[in-house]
C-alpha cells in the first residue's frame, strides 16, 4: 500500500492557479498546499465589486494606524472562524511589523493547521492606497 504524505491528506479543492489534470478535468490539490492557498486568497485585496468574490481586505491607512491593525485582526478572526468550522485551521495570533517601504504594514498571521496539528504562519504585506 502506498504511503500517504501530509501534503496528500485532508480536504481537497481546486488548484490555484486553476489548471487541468492529465485526464482533462480540473486540477485538484489537498492538505497543506490547499490550506495555504485558501489563506492567501482570503487575505487578497478586494479589487472588484463582484458580490460573489471573497470580500478580502481593502486597506487605506497611515502606517502603524491602530484602526487599520484592528481591522486586519478582526478580519483574521472572522476568516479563521470559518476555517475552524471547516476543521482546517485555528488562529493563534496576529503580529504587526513595519514594512520595508513607507506605507507598508506587515501582518504575520500565526495559526494551527488542524489537519496536522502543526503551527504555521502566513505573512501578508499591506500597502496603503
Amino acid at each position: 500500500m502506498a504511503q500517504v504524505t501530509p501534503s496528500q491528506r485532508g480536504k481537497q479543492g481546486l488548484a490555484v492557479p486553476f489548471g487541468v489534470n492529465r485526464r482533462g478535468g480540473a486540477a485538484l490539490t489537498r492538505g497543506e498546499d490547499q490550506l495555504k492557498k485558501l489563506i492567501a486568497i482570503g487575505f487578497s485585496y478586494k479589487d472588484s465589486d463582484n458580490p460573489f468574490e471573497n470580500p478580502g481586505i481593502s486597506v487605506e491607512f497611515a502606517l502603524n494606524d491602530s484602526d487599520t491593525k484592528a481591522q486586519i485582526y478582526g478580519y483574521a478572526k472572522t476568516y479563521f472562524k470559518t476555517l475552524r468550522e471547516q476543521e482546517l485551521a485555528d488562529l493563534e495570533r496576529v503580529e504587526f511589523q513595519d514594512g520595508e517601504s513607507e506605507g507598508e504594514l506587515v501582518a504575520v498571521i500565526h495559526y494551527i493547521n488542524l489537519e496536522t496539528g502543526e503551527p504555521d504562519e502566513y505573512t501578508k504585506v499591506f500597502r496603503g492606497r
